[in-house]
């Protein structure tokens, strides 16, 4: 030997952590990580006694957000660069005053539709008003407080009746 004392009992516990470290560097994947579902939790690590099913490899999807204009003078070279391209990769997406016309034109026909609605639940609303003089029925004499809660809960649904409806024309008012 070259004159070295080696005592055993304290390179013992060394040469068993080393020997650990070898094996868990050669137990490392050398590809993608394993993923594993453990109920409602996704890990690469699954702790012992969970329940665990590893999941099939499947190609993951960047999406990427939009970027924030920093000034006005880096718009047209920005804007050209975050342009919408299709899936393919090949051809553009519509532009974008295209897309929003057609998305402008089905936002006016829903909130027409709905105005046509509202319309007609407000005059449902004015024939049961009768000009301030509700007709009352045989199980609500005019005198009741049934009667009196009936016109007033009318009276509500008129006014916001009124108010969802003038909601709408503005609404209508702002399309292109």
């Amino acid at each position: 030997m070259n004159g070295l004392a080696v005592d055993w009992r304290l390179a013992a516990p060394l040469l068993s952590v080393g020997a650990l470290g070898v094996a868990w560097a050669q137990a490392q994947p050398t590809g993608p990580a394993t993923v594993w579902r453990c109920g409602q939790l996704f890990t690469n690590q699954p702790q012992p006694g969970q329940v665990c099913e590893p999941m099939s490899a499947v190609a993951s999807t960047v999406v990427e957000g939009t970027r924030a204009l920093s000034s006005s003078a880096g718009v047209s070279s920005s804007a050209a660069r975050d342009r919408p391209v299709s899936s393919a990769g090949s051809s553009a997406a519509a532009p974008p005053s295209v897309a929003n016309s057609a998305s402008a034109q089905q936002a006016r026909m829903l909130l027409q539709a709905e105005l046509r609605e509202q319309e007609e639940r407000w005059q449902q609303l004015q024939r049961q008003w009768n000009q301030g003089e509700p007709i009352g029925s045989p199980q609500q004499p005019r005198g009741s407080a049934a009667y009196q809660e009936w016109v007033a809960s009318l009276r509500e649904q008129l006014h916001r009746a009124q108010a969802d409806l003038a909601a709408l024309r503005r609404e209508l008012a702002r399309l292109p």
